[in-house]
């Protein structure tokens, strides 16, 4: 059971209020209690326990980051997360999440960054951890990009950019064109590159 005790002794302090990181695995606990008065929470790691539901973060509004791989979890559900707008990094793999329309019960997470379904080992099926089932579904990784447009880095690969973003137009004054063909044309870029810097002998500039 998650105990106060439980989480005063693993953290060493004896204020709830002092908690900033909380690690908890492997200690089949069945349900998140507890937590309503660690309001200073940063880190927390429930992983390898028996959660079937995430309830009980509703005061940890300052958490960031967040690691229940490994438990029961077969949906996930969008009141877990109301309260954690500060989230950057969930690990949800090694659980039984089957629905790919579950990505979108992390639609509030506004500062998600960071968020793994599976392992990369996983995918080829090296892993003694099994993917959730809805990774296996074809537009998972679209539906995830599309829930958390915040995403930076999805099971361990690193989003590519959106082909939407908008052209830049260099700024002609500071072009140079290379490559240079010649020791006469490389003096040539030189000089060019050392007006556009500003830096214009005094002689040159009268």
């Amino acid at each position: 059971m998650m105990t106060l005790d439980l989480i005063l002794h693993t953290t060493g302090q004896y204020d709830p209020a002092y908690c900033i990181y909380v690690s908890l695995p492997s200690l089949a606990l069945p349900s998140i209690q507890n937590l309503d008065r660690c309001v200073n929470l940063l880190e927390l790691n429930l992983s390898s326990n028996s959660l079937s539901s995430l309830t009980g973060l509703e005061s940890c509004k300052k958490l960031e980051r967040l690691d229940v791989s490994c438990n029961l979890l077969k949906s996930l559900s969008a009141a877990w997360f109301e309260s954690l707008g500060s989230l950057t990094t969930l690990h949800v793999e090694g659980n039984e999440v089957s629905e790919v329309d579950d990505v979108y019960a992390l639609s509030d997470l506004s500062s998600l960054t960071t968020l793994t379904f599976q392992l990369p080992e996983q995918r080829g099926g090296s892993s003694s951890r099994r993917p959730n089932p809805l990774c296996s579904h074809p537009s998972y990784l679209s539906k995830a990009a599309l829930a958390c447009p915040s995403l930076t880095v999805l099971d361990g690969s690193v989003l590519s950019l959106p082909s939407s973003l908008p052209d830049v137009e260099p700024d002609e004054e500071y072009v140079v064109d290379l490559p240079v063909a010649s020791w006469l044309e490389a003096d040539r870029v030189r000089e060019k590159a050392a007006k556009a810097a500003g830096y214009v002998g005094e002689e040159e500039g009268e």
